[in-house]
């Protein structure tokens, strides 16, 4: 007799617990694809400006509701801010510009095993867009380029960073 309570017990725990609708925000909350990113990397980047060794730090922040991201090429400076924004329902990134300025750019939808994530200008920006795509190459190792658009026009390579994880 026992066990038949507990077992209808654990039955109507279940249903209940199924019958609990979850946010759609919460839902989409899935940090997943930027956990192979935390940590310390190292890397050259190829732009108009030549050759630069660069250094980046990827550190979960506020609880976990952040993804800080530090660069040193020259001296050390935030680089940028990945969160999830409750109104467009998406990750951004906030990526912040040496003169005090402000880019937004909308992770685009995260497909296969999450190697490849993109992150572009939302649609209707009138200055042109920007498209910054890091490619994982394995566990230690990924490539970010960073792109940009006039009004009309194709993509055209900005800079191409190659990031090897500090041991």
């Amino acid at each position: 007799m026992r066990s038949k309570r507990f077992t209808l017990a654990f039955v109507l725990a279940a249903a209940v617990t199924a019958a609990v609708a979850v946010p759609a925000a919460t839902a989409t909350r899935d940090w997943t694809p930027f956990y192979p990113l935390l940590g310390s990397w190292s890397g050259s980047r190829e732009g108009s400006d030549g050759r630069v060794s660069v250094s980046r730090d990827y550190e979960s922040v506020a609880g976990n509701q952040h993804l800080h991201i530090t660069e040193k090429a020259s001296k050390r400076q935030p680089w940028g801010l990945v969160s999830f924004d409750d109104a467009s329902g998406a990750f951004v990134l906030r990526r912040f510009a040496s003169d005090g300025g402000e880019t937004v750019l909308v992770l685009e939808p995260v497909t296969g095993d999450g190697a490849t994530l993109v992150f572009a200008s939302p649609p209707g920006v009138a200055s042109g867009a920007e498209r910054i795509t890091l490619e994982r190459r394995g566990w230690d190792e990924f490539v970010e380029r960073v792109e940009v658009a006039a009004q009309g026009t194709d993509f055209s390579l900005v800079a191409e960073t190659r990031f090897r994880r500090k041991r």
